[in-house]
């Protein structure tokens, strides 16, 4: 689907820092830290799997591309180090950085009180970034929004040829007693295609029930923000599992108390990141059986009374 030349994109989700050096975004789409923690770490492990050597404690530097260019970081969150290249394609987060050229700082998510506007994070008038993340998928680096003065011509897949190969992956693993080559190998051309290594790598691959999760894990990160995982949730039957639940993000928003307690000026940079680093509670979602489908309007019922309400509505 080809959208017109705009960079409507950029303003709505780059981050919203006002500052001379940030991104001059609006931050309107906040991202869960549970999407964070789904995608594996660059060796093919999860982060729950003891050998994923995952350590969320420390901090890193190095170098991240920032959309046109590899460009030093520095204390970065080892939360960040060493995950699925597409963990870095698809969201930003604390020292991140975006199009250096134009936005010549490292994204700052941790929040103060006297920021300034300097801040990317939650609460700033007429933004909404709530959890230390937003998202990076379908920016362009090459539109700068202080300048206003260049657009981005987007391309939007209605199917992509990963959406083929992890159709069949799962098709074959729901038909089979337990996963073959077929398998692994529908699934291992999407992951290697950003050099991520190939399945099995876990005892639990070589399970149906398994690869059965690792497929939904894996359209979870490849599709996402691509408006894949509301309907897939809903027709694997476990959005009552992972829709009907307390959602979390960092802490972009700490109470006066929290910025006092760190007994730093509660003013300063060096607060807010004292305590940016919690996982706290954002948002508490209810799925109930009846959300699997949607109420039939009363004005249809109402012009053919055979019809019947579906379930719980």
């Amino acid at each position: 689907m080809i959208l017109g030349s705009t960079r409507n994109c950029e303003g709505n989700y780059l981050p919203n820092g006002r500052d001379p050096n940030a991104c001059y975004g609006n931050g309107k789409m906040s991202v869960f830290q549970e999407l964070v923690d789904a995608y594996e770490m660059n060796n093919g492990h999860p982060i729950t799997d003891p050998q994923s050597g995952y350590n969320p404690n420390g901090v890193w530097n190095g170098t991240i591309w920032d959309g046109l260019a590899f460009t030093p970081v520095s204390n970065v969150s080892n939360m960040y180090l060493n995950r699925d290249p597409r963990f870095y394609a698809t969201i930003f987060f604390q020292n991140d950085v975006w199009a250096y050229q134009n936005n010549s700082r490292p994204l700052e998510y941790a929040w103060w009180q006297n920021n300034n506007g300097a801040s990317d994070a939650w609460p700033k008038g007429g933004t909404n970034c709530e959890t230390g993340y937003n998202w990076r998928k379908w920016s362009d680096p090459n539109v700068n929004l202080k300048a206003g003065n260049t657009n981005a011509n987007r391309n939007f897949p209605l199917i992509r040829l990963a959406e083929m190969y992890l159709n069949y992956a799962e098709a074959m693993n729901e038909y089979l007693a337990s996963p073959t080559s077929d398998v692994y190998n529908a699934i291992n051309m999407v992951r290697g295609r950003v050099s991520m290594p190939g399945l099995p790598i876990i005892a639990s691959d070589n399970t149906k029930a398994g690869m059965r999760l690792r497929i939904q894990n894996e359209r979870r990160v490849e599709f996402a923000f691509e408006n894949q995982r509301f309907w897939d949730v809903r027709r694997w039957m476990i959005a009552q599992q992972v829709d009907n639940a307390v959602m979390h993000g960092l802490n972009a928003r700490p109470t006066p108390q929290q910025l006092n307690a760190t007994g730093l000026d509660v003013n300063s940079y060096a607060a807010g990141l004292a305590v940016f680093y919690q996982v706290v509670p954002d948002q508490t979602r209810i799925f109930q059986p009846k959300h699997y489908l949607f109420p039939i309007p009363q004005s249809e019922i109402d012009i053919d009374s055979e019809l019947k309400q579906n379930y719980g509505w």
